[in-house]
């Protein structure tokens, strides 16, 4: 069976779904403010920068590459730093589009609060069976959080099964796994034209790229993946 690294970008678009299963199980009617509050609820609550930076930013700005970090550690070596040491990153202001794979892997710190799992477990209890994913590698660090920006291993039927989720607004066997308005919001512009929730708009459907020539590509026109 032919394994395929996930260096940088396909697993960033499954913490995105992860994100928006655990807003579902909230039982939350507004998913915006919900996902602004979970964000709030843990981004500098044990850092001595409490009511600093971190209060200035939300999921959305993870979520859409604008949280105004700069990359402060070079790969792979974020994915050993503490949640504090990730915030304590160099920054300037939210709202401008960066690509960071250090920011990004503050939402797999952020799974692992609001769960009290680690990412991995999390998706096995409540997205990787209904996809038929079963048990793949992905690495972790010393605090059994897993890499929110690489290193998850699927196979080639595994990507496209995520891609068919979205195609499919969400439903996988009659389930609704993520909803519409994640599906809408994650695959429309945010910061940008180019950019969604963890997804790239490339002007017609939407991609994850990832390094080596890694792609899922969704095209609703086409009903295709």
């Amino acid at each position: 069976m032919i394994k395929l690294k996930d260096i940088l970008t396909e697993k960033k678009e499954l913490g995105g779904a992860m994100i928006n299963v655990i807003d579902r199980l909230t039982d939350s009617n507004n998913h915006n403010e919900a996902r602004l509050q979970l964000a709030k609820s843990f981004l500098g609550k044990n850092s001595p920068l409490v009511k600093g930076y971190e209060s200035l930013i939300s999921l959305h700005n993870l979520l859409s590459m604008s949280s105004g970090y700069a990359d402060g550690f070079g790969y792979p070596y974020w994915v050993s730093a503490t949640t504090t040491q990730l915030e304590w990153m160099p920054y300037s202001f939210p709202g401008f589009f960066f690509y960071n794979n250090r920011a990004c892997h503050l939402n797999s710190h952020i799974i692992n609060e609001l769960t009290e799992m680690s990412p991995r477990d999390f998706a096995i209890e409540n997205l990787f069976p209904q996809l038929g994913i079963s048990n793949p590698n992905w690495s972790d660090d010393q605090d059994n959080v897993h890499n929110g920006s690489y290193d998850l291993y699927l196979t080639l039927r595994e990507m496209v099964k995520l891609g068919q989720l979205y195609l499919q607004d969400g439903v996988s066997l009659d389930n609704q796994l993520l909803s519409s308005e994640w599906i809408n919001n994650a695959t429309s512009p945010q910061v940008n034209n180019w950019y969604g929730y963890l997804w790239w708009l490339p002007g017609i459907g939407y991609l994850a790229v990832g390094l080596g020539g890694q792609y899922i590509a969704v095209v609703p026109e086409l009903d295709l993946v």
